[in-house]
């Protein structure tokens, strides 16, 4: 089971990563501040939602 799970982790990384250089370079075109406000906005709110979902602070 570890495999699978792994195996769709990594898949996952690496067909996100190319779409998220594309995202990063025309973010960066505008402002480097922009940049890292996005990501840091995107980091946050996944953090909160998480944070805030009762089955994910459940996980032993």
């Amino acid at each position: 089971m570890l495999g699978r799970v792994m195996s769709l982790g990594m898949f996952s990384a690496f067909g996100v990563a190319p779409l998220s250089f594309a995202l990063a370079g025309i973010l960066v075109n505008f402002n480097l501040t922009i940049l890292f406000t996005v990501a840091g906005s995107i980091m946050l709110i996944t953090s909160f939602s998480l944070a805030a979902n009762p089955s994910v602070r459940k996980i032993n």
